[in-house]
């Protein structure tokens, strides 16, 4: 199931954030640091009331979060566009 993430869900989403940060740290160190995270269960609360920056899980049938989207919405300028949002 595809569904909104909720403040019950911030535990499983550090946890997939720490797997995908130790992993780009091991294919390229000379990026990521071996510490440190992306968000913080705060941050993540914050993100979670904001409807500019909805995060999305996937989950398995007994609401185990197996996955993660995280978007932000923008509206999108150009001189030569009508703005839209994206």
């Amino acid at each position: 199931m595809i569904r909104l993430a909720t403040l019950h869900d911030i535990p499983d989403l550090l946890l997939l954030l720490e797997e995908i940060r130790k992993h780009h740290q091991t294919v390229r160190p000379d990026l990521f640091r071996a510490d440190g995270g992306k968000f913080d269960a705060k941050e993540l609360e914050l993100l979670l009331y904001n409807p500019n920056k909805p995060i999305y899980v996937y989950t398995d049938d007994h609401d185990k979060v197996l996955g993660h989207l995280f978007l932000q919405f923008k509206v999108s300028e150009s001189p030569v566009r009508i703005p839209r949002k994206v």
